[in-house]
């Protein structure tokens, strides 16, 4: 059963029934049915686009570093044949980079971060919009990110998931503030501190 917040809504339930009164027992949350969950399983039961992404990222940074192009922080100029998004190539006719510039990182506490993130915030996002919905989510914004990126700095090498990340984690805050009443009692609640912590970090 994929993780969700159900447990946290659930009674205790003795480990060993019969043991005798007076002696500690051990407690477990017992599963109580709630038709979002139900509803939740039946419509995407498992999730595979976030694993999927995780690793077309990593096999990239991989072989990146197999090339020689530096395992913690790799010279930008180095790296901009890798499909880095840099405004006087791409708008130069290689538009291509605005998707590519999404699935290479500077090094391995880039890609570590933004992975934990993906993993953090994708794995229900994704069971709450459904698998290729999501994809479509992550690829538009990550093409829009792209975007925003050469508007913004035109000097500027960009690379990284972080743009699509953010536009995840929006996608889910937006489905949690308009479907507050689908969810079990509390469940939005702990979402949402879920959500921040993982942000932050």
């Amino acid at each position: 059963m994929p993780s969700d917040d159900r447990e946290s809504h659930l009674p205790a339930w003795p480990v060993q029934p019969g043991t005798p009164a007076g002696q500690p027992v051990a407690y477990r949350a017992r599963p109580i049915p709630h038709p979002f969950f139900d509803d939740l399983d039946a419509a995407t039961p498992r999730t595979f686009i976030v694993e999927t992404l995780i690793a077309i990222n990593v096999a990239v940074v991989l072989a990146m570093v197999y090339a020689g192009r530096g395992f913690i922080m790799p010279d930008a100029r180095a790296t901009i044949a890798w499909g880095f998004d840099v405004c006087p190539v791409t708008t130069g006719g290689q538009w291509w980079r605005l998707l590519t510039s999404a699935f290479v990182h500077f090094g391995i506490f880039h890609i570590g971060l933004n992975m934990w993130a993906l993993y953090a915030v994708g794995k229900f996002t994704e069971r709450l919009f459904g698998n290729w919905f999501f994809l479509l989510i992550y690829l538009f914004t990550a093409v829009f990110s792209g975007i925003t990126s050469i508007w913004w700095e035109h000097r500027a090498v960009a690379a990284g998931a972080s743009g699509a990340i953010f536009a995840i984690a929006g996608a889910l805050i937006a489905y949690l503030v308009f479907q507050r009443a689908a969810f079990p009692h509390g469940a939005v609640a702990k979402r949402f501190q879920r959500l921040l912590v993982g942000r932050a970090v």
